[in-house]
Parts: C-alpha cells; sequence; structure tokens
C-alpha cells in the first residue's frame, strides 16, 4: 500500500485487488498499514496478520529471484527472531 489506509485502486505496483482486506468495513482502519507499520515485538501481532506483496514481489512485473527475495525475507521472521527488513 503506498499509504496506511489506502483505499484507491492502485498506485505504482500496488494493486488493491491483491489486498481484499481494505473491503472489509469491520476491519478497523487503523489496523491497515504498510508492512514497514508492522510492530518489530511480533507479540504484538493481532491473532490474524496478512502480507499482500506488490506487483513486483509477487512476481507478476518483476523476476523469480525478486519474488524469492520476498518470500525469504518475510518468512525467516518469527516472534523470537530477527524482523524482515524487505517489504513485501
Amino acid at each position: 500500500m503506498p499509504s496506511d489506509g489506502y483505499t484507491g485502486c492502485s498506485s505504482g505496483t500496488y494493486r488493491r485487488k491483491h489486498n481484499s482486506w481494505v473491503d472489509f468495513g469491520t476491519v478497523p482502519a487503523a489496523s491497515k498499514v504498510r508492512f514497514s507499520g508492522f510492530p518489530t515485538d511480533y507479540t504484538k501481532l493481532p491473532t490474524v496478520a496478512f502480507v499482500t506483496p506488490d506487483m513486483c514481489n509477487d512476481m507478476h512485473d518483476c523476476s523469480i529471484a525478486t519474488g524469492d527475495t520476498c518470500l525469504r525475507s518475510g518468512s525467516t521472521a518469527t516472534p523470537s527472531g530477527p524482523r524482515p527488513t524487505t517489504a513485501c
């Protein structure tokens, strides 16, 4: 998302169609944040947290290597492990 709470259809490599959570009226706007807004303490995440890759990190517009890098950086984070540095 280009900004927290963004409800537009697209911006840069972001596409709303991949981020269905913005359409749920019962999900508070304050919880619709960019990946960079995730807490560094993963125990503070809600029960369900959903990360939506952009058109590059989902390998639609960019290489498989780009998608692999995004996936690896996001999947290595655990509550006791490091926070990912790549937003995907």
